[in-house]
C-alpha cells in the first residue's frame, strides 16, 4: 500500500479503535497504530471472525469512496503471529529503515490514545513490546545506529551532493 494512502487512512482513524469496541460485543479492546507508514488494529476478542469482519468493515468504511482498493491489501496477524508482529514493530525491525527508534515513540503514543479502549490484555501486550524495544535499543547495535528515514536520506544527499552545510535545501 502506498504511504500516501496509508497517511489518507490514518487522518480518516480518529476514534476507530472506540468505534469497533462499541459496534462488537465480541471485542474486548482495540489499539490503533497509525503512522505515515503503518495503519494497524490490534483487537482483544471473543469471537475471531466477527471481529476481524468488523474491523474490516470500519477499515473499508473510512477508505471509500477514494481509497477503495484498501481492502485487497489488508493483512491478518492471529495469536502469537500478532505478537511476534508488534515485537518486530515496537524494536525498528519491520520498519522501512531497519533499527527505526521513532516507532518506539509511536507505539508508546498508540497506546496512550487508546487508553479507554485498550483492553488489560493488549495493555501488557504494548508494555511488553515496547520494554522489549527498549533491551533491545540498549543492549545491541541496532539501537546505536540512531538511524530514521530522515537521517538515511540525509545520508543519500551527502554521498551524492556532498556536504549540505550552508547551504539551502528543500
Amino acid at each position: 500500500m502506498r504511504s500516501a494512502d496509508l497517511a489518507a487512512l490514518s487522518e480518516r482513524a480518529d476514534g476507530l479503535a472506540a468505534q469497533l469496541v462499541a459496534a462488537q460485543s465480541v471485542v474486548r479492546g482495540a489499539v490503533l497504530l497509525a503512522t505515515c507508514n503503518r495503519f494497524e488494529l490490534y483487537v482483544d476478542a471473543t469471537e475471531f471472525h466477527t471481529a476481524v469482519d468488523g474491523a474490516r468493515d470500519l477499515i473499508k468504511a473510512l477508505a471509500d469512496p477514494d481509497l477503495s482498493h484498501i481492502d485487497p491489501a489488508l493483512a491478518v496477524y492471529v495469536g502469537d503471529g500478532a505478537v511476534e508482529h508488534l515485537f518486530n514493530v515496537s524494536c525498528g525491525l519491520d520498519s522501512m529503515v531497519v533499527g527505526e527508534q521513532e516507532i518506539a515513540g509511536q507505539v508508546r503514543q498508540a497506546l496512550a490514545d487508546s487508553d479507554a479502549t485498550a483492553s488489560p490484555v493488549l495493555r501488557r501486550l504494548f508494555q511488553a513490546a515496547l520494554t522489549t524495544s527498549k533491551a533491545v535499543a540498549s543492549s545491541t547495535t541496532l539501537g546505536g545506529a540512531g538511524r530514521s528515514l530522515a537521517s538515511v536520506g540525509l545520508d543519500v544527499i551527502a554521498r551524492r551532493f556532498g556536504s549540505i552545510c550552508g547551504r539551502n535545501v528543500l
